[in-house]
């Protein structure tokens, strides 16, 4: 799909945006492609999760406990064959509120998909109580 990052960050912003663009269409099929076969998926302190069927179904089970989501991608590094984003993400709830929350991810390519993807956001915020009135 995308080959080892150049030095250059074209590739390494195109690839963040094809993945958040999925994930922000919470489409668990095509995000769940971006992976080798046997890829690695860690969200904030949760379980390791293996394989692009089990990463399909976590991702979709979590679609499922939220109206929608949309990322805003801030910062891009890549070296070698490692990217790293810095973006904030605006979740929709179930109940219509929203809330941003500000996160990190790192992702290593192998073969030009992702083999192992880690995110770092605290997602506390998102399911506690809204505030509305």
């Amino acid at each position: 799909m995308y080959p080892d990052l150049p030095a250059d960050q074209t590739a390494a912003r195109e690839l963040a945006a094809a993945v958040f663009s999925a994930v922000d269409r919470q489409d668990a099929d095509v995000f769940s492609q971006f992976f080798t076969p046997e890829g690695v998926f860690v969200f904030g302190n949760g379980a390791e999760i293996r394989g692009r069927d089990a990463i399909r179904t976590a991702v979709a089970g979590f679609f499922d406990a939220i109206a929608g989501l949309k990322h805003e991608v801030t910062d891009v590094w890549n070296c070698g064959n490692t990217l790293i984003t810095r973006i904030a993400v605006t979740y929709t709830r179930l109940d219509g509120s929203c809330v941003t929350l500000p996160g990190a991810n790192i992702w290593t390519l192998q073969g030009g998909k992702i083999g192992d993807y880690r995110i770092y956001i605290d997602l506390t915020p998102l399911f506690s109580p809204s505030r509305q009135a």
